[in-house]
């Protein structure tokens, strides 16, 4: 798969799942806070490389734990999804095109409300690293 294709509503749900698995630590990010993580590490001055950013995906409190793959593949599919996203992110801020992914919320009168509250805490920690 071209790293620098974005990935598909399918991937997107297969990423944040595994994110939310018990193969992942209980402090790993979702894949809202992982989109608002990646734009703040991309807005950066300086490059900031996946070895040193990656760590807070799995573990936003230390930055210390990591996932438990069941096997290469999967190590090697999650590891596409991650990149390739981080390239998306790249690319949309780049060409001034960039939205959030923000969870949508419905609410009792079927207006729908949309939760920055995870995509801001990401932001906040991928300012810091």
């Amino acid at each position: 798969m071209n790293v620098n294709q974005p990935l598909t509503d399918d991937e997107i749900n297969e990423l944040d799942d595994f994110l939310l698995s018990d193969k992942s630590p209980g402090s790993c990010m979702d894949i809202s806070t992982f989109d608002g993580f990646l734009a703040a590490v991309v807005l950066n001055p300086d490059v900031i490389l996946p070895s040193r950013w990656l760590p807070w995906v799995w573990d936003m409190d230390n930055g210390e734990e990591s996932p438990e793959f069941d096997t290469l593949d999967e190590a090697s599919r999650i590891s596409n999804l991650i990149m390739r996203h981080y390239n998306t992110v790249a690319t949309t801020i780049d060409e001034d095109r960039f939205g959030p992914l923000l969870f949508v919320l419905p609410q009792p009168d079927n207006s729908e409300f949309y939760d920055a509250e995870g995509w801001c805490e990401g932001f906040m920690l991928g300012a810091a690293v």
